[in-house]
């Protein structure tokens, strides 16, 4: 191995871990949303109470309803589907950052290891 090819692969580990880096933060900005949609829907019933439109004034348990936006589509769920693919999504968000931070720690220990060298 040359002596100036260590220093050459440099730049490339920089390029590989600031990548890497601006993609955790892009998903761990998305996981805490999910985790702020899944606090706000907490707090509220599974089913709502509706008076009736029959006009005798009774009253109507009803599912609490969720809009999701799925591209540029919004799509209606019962409150419990909206909670459980939030939930799905979050767990499948932090997996993925984990996997992305594991990376990242492999690609900084060469280059590390290579700037000492010089």
């Amino acid at each position: 191995m040359e002596a100036g090819q260590p220093a050459q692969r440099l730049p490339s580990y920089s390029v590989e871990t600031a990548t890497l880096a601006k993609k955790v933060a892009e998903l761990e900005s998305e996981r805490a949303e999910c985790e702020l949609v899944l606090e706000t829907l907490s707090g509220l019933e599974t089913e709502v109470t509706l008076r009736s439109e029959g006009g005798d004034g009774s009253l109507e348990r009803l599912p609490r309803r969720c809009w999701q936006q799925v591209g540029s589509v919004l799509v209606e769920r019962r409150k419990e589907e909206i909670v459980a693919l939030l939930e799905s999504q979050r767990d499948r968000l932090q997996y993925v950052i984990n996997e992305l931070q594991r990376q990242l720690q492999m690609t900084q220990a060469p280059a590390a290891t290579e700037e000492r060298a010089r």
